[in-house]
């Protein structure tokens, strides 16, 4: 991922041509979707799947981070719920293949 005129952007896997990233969200089922499409070629491409109990830990980090000073049992807490977070996503991601509307 690079940036244009500082709005970051990729080169599309399918089609080679660049990507500007609009994140658009959908929600199916219980599953929220983040993701782009390729404008050129209608690639897909899922930035994150997130269900209740991931966005709640999400949640959880953010107000952790942004809590001035931490103690060092929360830092380790920070650190593992990012490693969690990023793992249960990427499961969900896999489990629950995004599947674009007509």
């Amino acid at each position: 991922m690079f940036t244009r005129r500082g709005k970051p952007v990729v080169v599309c896997n399918k089609c080679h041509k660049i990507v500007n990233i609009k994140p658009r969200y959908r929600t199916d089922g219980g599953i929220e979707y983040n993701y782009f499409t390729c404008k050129k070629c209608g690639e897909t491409y899922v930035i994150s799947a997130t269900d209740e109990a991931l966005r709640r830990n999400i949640e959880r980090y953010k107000h952790l981070r942004q809590k001035g000073q931490i103690t060092e049992k929360e830092q380790q807490e920070l650190t593992g719920l990012l490693q969690a977070n990023l793992e249960r996503s990427r499961e969900l991601k896999e489990k629950y293949q995004f599947k674009r509307q007509a």
